[in-house]
C-alpha cells in the first residue's frame, strides 16, 4: 500500500498578471445546499484545481492517523469530499471575493471529530500531491466550514483568512451563510513509518502527528 500522507505541490504557476479562473454563476450558488447538517471545505481556487477531490482520515486520541484511504466513503474513519456526483451532479462551487478565489465542497457523508488531510486527486491533471512531513488537521463537525490555508499561508494570518472567508460566504450565499461557522485548519508535522507485511500483504504505513 502506498504511503498516503501527502502535501500539496503547486499545480500550476500563475503568471505575473494573474490567471483567469471561471466561477459559478449566481443561479448555481443559489442552488448549492447550505445547511447545518453538512461538513464544508474550502481550498484556495488557483492553488488547486476546481475538480479536486480530497480525503481526510480520523485522528485518534494518541495522535495516530487512521489508514483510511482504501476504505469506503461510508466508513466513519474516512471523511470524503468529492467534486462530482454521478454524471451531472456536483458537490462544489467556485466564487471570487476581492482578490481571492475559493473552491467550496461538502462531504459525501457528514462527520464529527478530528481528521487529517491524507490525499487528493484532480481529473484535469495528474496527481498533484507528494509524500511530505506535514499535513492539515481540523476538528470537523456539521455546519462548519473548514478552510485549508494552503496557498494563503504566507499571505494571510488565520484570523485574517477567517474574516475573508466569512465575507466571501456572505457575498456568495447571502443570509443562508449566517448559520455556518468558519474555522481554519492547522498545518502540523507528522511522522510516518512504512513496514512490509510480506509479499502477499504488501506494505503498511503508520503515521502519527508530532
Amino acid at each position: 500500500m502506498r504511503i498516503f500522507i501527502a502535501m500539496l505541490v503547486v499545480a500550476f504557476t500563475l503568471s505575473a498578471c494573474g490567471s483567469y479562473k471561471p466561477t459559478s454563476n449566481q443561479s448555481h450558488l443559489d442552488k448549492f445546499p447550505i445547511d447545518k447538517t453538512k461538513n464544508y471545505l474550502i481550498w484556495r481556487y488557483g492553488s488547486v484545481e476546481s475538480d479536486l477531490a480530497s480525503v481526510f482520515c480520523k485522528v485518534n486520541a494518541s495522535g495516530e492517523v487512521d489508514d483510511c484511504e482504501d476504505k469506503e466513503a461510508s466508513n466513519k474513519d474516512r471523511l470524503t469530499f468529492e467534486a462530482f456526483e454521478g454524471l451531472f451532479g456536483s458537490y462544489r462551487v467556485t466564487f471570487k471575493h476581492d482578490d481571492d478565489y475559493f473552491l467550496m465542497t461538502y462531504a459525501v457523508s457528514a462527520r464529527s471529530g478530528k481528521y487529517a488531510f491524507v490525499t487528493g486527486d484532480s481529473g484535469q491533471r495528474s496527481r498533484i500531491f507528494k509524500v511530505g512531513d506535514a499535513t492539515f488537521i481540523s476538528n470537523f463537525k456539521p455546519g462548519t466550514v473548514t478552510v485549508i490555508p494552503y496557498g494563503w499561508e504566507h499571505r494571510r494570518s488565520a484570523s485574517d483568512l477567517k474574516r475573508a472567508v466569512e465575507a466571501s460566504l456572505k457575498q456568495a450565499f447571502g443570509e443562508r451563510a449566517s448559520g455556518l461557522d468558519v474555522q481554519v485548519a492547522r498545518k502540523v508535522p507528522i511522522d510516518c513509518t512504512k513496514t512490509s507485511s510480506g509479499f502477499w500483504e504488501g506494505t503498511e504505513t503508520k503515521c502519527k502527528l508530532k
